[in-house]
């Protein structure tokens, strides 16, 4: 194909050096014209030579997948920019001019127009944009977004139908692209992980969530809340350890009191000031605010300034109402989790986001769950990370005929990686995938291989008990091809 193309040019480079000749004979009226004509060979030249070696990257990059790729595609008017494509696309909203990447060019040549070239640019891959258009207001402009939505969505569907092989490869040029410029031009080598602890301060919830097999109520006999002193003690062994975070997250205990959290994280913060508190769930979050009758941006304030560093992302499940109504019905809807994210973001707390699949919802809410996502990270930034994982059926109310497989999981962690543009970091998954699947993901877009994880109480409570040191950690990723290095919950080196 490339020889095809270089012919094709080389031909058009002889067009115009035999038309700027001609031109010559047009008298002095012509100058210009020639100029231009001159200078086109001259460029056509320089694409024809650069497109070989534009196209051995990208075959190179994909492998032999990239001959499916390029089948039957039609390239949209290229000028060869070292290893990327100007594309000139015409629209039905205007004419875009902009540089795509290797994973733009590959998306167009399969196809996903929208993906690319939306007007919110879906990939990130559109640089340097112009667009020559007049939007209409109110609701002929929300319309207009409304269907751009409508197609995205559907490109990603086909997208998440691909060959699981053509998809991770994708998600991997993505993954390359996203961290190219991290930690000094090495983020393409590096793989992070943190040494942190989950410390569940209480099982106690009235939520009944169907697919949670921590929760226990006050007449259960197993039931707890810890005491600073049990607390003091995960954290001296996490400092031991060299830890430099707590995960932080309990059921909806309809007891505790206001001051009973406030006291906790102050008295955290000032013993261990060395410790991030990555601390309460969204759900969490409106349940205080509606237990203590308090607004919920106060609630947050509180927290913050009594020592909380960063919220995680739980509780977000799939952001689908009706989906939610099924697996948890108690809990807050999906609303409620983004405007708790959006408070916090607005108060200058990171969060993470995540996904729990692979129970009620189908592959189209699992992409709108991502839209929403990908949407309030649009509004608000603040989020750090991506992490998805895959229902846990024992010992749960809720059932499943099949659990979700591995091909599943690395599917849609690669659509996740592909699709969220503007969140940086993906996470894999080895705490219920296991290490192996967790060293495969980071081939599918993953750049992060999560926490050591002192201690987990709510996946093990379902059945899966997967455990890594920091040492089988690294040798895991550097198994993989890549450098290990630790961070904090800012995705900071450490070591």
């Amino acid at each position: 194909a490339a020889r095809h193309v270089q012919h094709r040019l080389a031909g058009l480079a002889n067009l115009a050096q035999l038309l700027g000749r001609s031109g010559q004979q047009l008298g002095g009226g012509a100058f210009h014209l020639r100029r231009r004509l001159g200078h086109l060979g001259r460029r056509v030249l320089h694409v024809a030579h650069q497109l070989p070696q534009f196209f051995h990257r990208v075959v190179h990059r994909v492998g032999d997948g990239a001959r499916d790729v390029f089948r039957h595609r039609r390239l949209l008017g290229q000028v060869a920019l070292g290893d990327r494509l100007q594309l000139v696309h015409q629209s039905q909203n205007g004419r875009l001019v902009g540089v795509v990447d290797a994973l733009g060019f590959l998306l167009l040549a399969l196809g996903f127009e929208s993906l690319v070239f939306g007007e919110r640019r879906a990939l990130g891959l559109v640089a340097n944009v112009q667009a020559k258009e007049t939007a209409a207001a109110g609701r002929h402009h929300e319309s207009r977004q409304d269907q751009e939505s409508e197609r995205e969505a559907a490109e990603a569907l086909q997208l998440y139908q691909l060959p699981l092989e053509e998809l991770g490869a994708l998600a991997n040029v993505r993954r390359d692209l996203a961290k190219e410029k991290s930690y000094g031009g090495r983020g393409r080598e590096i793989v992070t992980y943190i040494a942190d602890r989950n410390i569940n301060y209480t099982n106690v919830c009235n939520v009944y969530c169907k697919f949670c097999a921590f929760y226990r109520t006050e007449r259960d006999e197993d039931h707890y809340v810890l005491s600073l002193e049990q607390i003091d003690q995960k954290l001296d062994e996490l400092s031991a350890a060299g830890g430099v975070q707590i995960l932080m997250q309990g059921g909806h205990h309809p007891k505790l009191p206001f001051g009973w959290y406030l006291d906790l994280l102050q008295h955290i913060r000032k013993k261990y000031p060395h410790i991030n508190i990555h601390g309460f769930s969204p759900p969490e979050f409106q349940h205080f605010a509606e237990t203590f009758r308090m607004p919920l941006r106060e609630v947050i304030a509180e927290f913050k300034k009594a020592g909380l560093g960063s919220i995680p992302g739980g509780g977000g499940e799939i952001l689908v109402d009706r989906v939610r109504k099924k697996i948890s019905p108690l809990k807050i809807n999906s609303d409620q989790w983004l405007e708790v994210m959006q408070v916090a973001h607005e108060l200058g707390l990171k969060s993470s986001a995540t996904m729990m699949f692979g129970h009620v919802e189908t592959t189209e809410e699992r992409i709108e769950h991502l839209q929403r996502i990908r949407d309030q990270q649009d509004r608000s930034g603040g989020f750090t990370a991506f992490i998805c994982w895959t229902f846990q059926p024992q010992h749960t109310v809720l059932k499943v005929e099949q659990p979700t497989g591995v091909a599943e999981y690395l599917r849609t962690q690669a659509l996740s990686r592909i699709f969220l543009d503007n969140i940086d970091n993906i996470q894999s998954s080895w705490v219920t995938q296991g290490p192996e699947i967790g060293q495969v993901a980071l081939k599918y877009g993953a750049n992060d291989f999560g926490s050591v994880m002192m201690e987990e109480n709510v996946v093990s409570a379902a059945g899966t008990t997967f455990c890594l040191n920091a040492v089988q950690i690294e040798s895991l990723i550097r198994d993989a091809g890549y450098e290990p290095r630790r961070r904090n919950n800012s995705y900071e080196l450490l070591n």
